[in-house]
């Protein structure tokens, strides 16, 4: 079933891309120690556009690290972040995958940047060298990226990406991100987004920024419309129903 493979780190992200006339949810954390609640935002699409780059990063000798900053189009770093999004294209989304080159280059992600990406217990932000908070080559090939790499990006939204070369020789890693641009408007039925919840109405959930606890922005024009959810609802959301 094409359920299932949206909870497999392996399943490639092309597999994964929606269709128009889908719908897509965004779980965002509010409290996960205490009440455990999360806002989620839903969205029906309304056209899919294709995403597909390559962006290369500057050569890296055995075991450097690269530290977070954002692609930017002059290069890493340089220029307008290849992610932004005008203001006046609020209900743009990105999703996509990132394929990596060679196989042994780890990547960190911050996403929001600045603030923890997984575990309940870990209270410093995810870094680069983080034994725990990456993905490699290995996991998201660089032709064809994976669910491991899965990203989504908004209006406001923001990405910090790390890099280390754990091959043995000095290499020039490449990145290739690949997925949809996805235009939508925004669901404001709360009686619609609680049988999407329910399983009643078919709907794609991604969690953003895993379940630790962080500061995130969206656009204005999306905040009346978050509708608050308990752990339980959001545990049968990760099972798949």
């Amino acid at each position: 079933m094409l359920e299932a493979t949206y909870y497999d780190w392996k399943t490639p992200i092309r597999s994964i891309v929606l269709k128009e006339n889908m719908n897509l949810a965004l779980i965002f954390p509010d409290d996960v120690r205490r009440e455990m609640t999360f806002t989620l935002y839903f969205f029906r699409i309304a056209r899919v556009y294709p995403i597909e780059r390559v962006y290369v990063l500057p050569e890296l000798r055995p075991g450097d690290l690269l530290s977070f900053n954002k692609l930017g189009e002059g290069g890493f770093g340089l220029g307008d972040d290849i992610f932004f999004m005008v203001e006046d294209r609020p209900f743009r989304i990105l999703h996509f995958g990132i394929g990596v080159y060679p196989e042994n280059v780890k990547v960190w992600k911050q996403h929001p940047a600045g603030y923890t990406v997984t575990g309940w217990s870990r209270r410093a932000p995810s870094k680069e060298g983080d034994p725990i908070d990456y993905f490699d080559g290995h996991m998201s090939p660089f032709h064809e990226p994976t669910r491991a790499s899965e990203t989504v990006m908004w209006v406001r939204g923001s990405l910090y990406l790390a890099f280390r070369n754990d091959e043995p020789i000095a290499v020039t890693p490449k990145l290739r991100i690949l997925g949809a641009g996805y235009d939508t408007w925004i669901i404001a039925d709360k009686a619609v987004a609680d049988k999407m919840v329910r399983g009643a109405i078919p709907c794609r959930f991604i969690t953003v920024g895993g379940l630790g606890e962080f500061q995130y922005n969206v656009p204005d024009e999306w905040k009346p419309h978050g509708f608050t959810y308990s752990l339980r609802d959001v545990q049968a959301l990760a099972r798949g129903g």
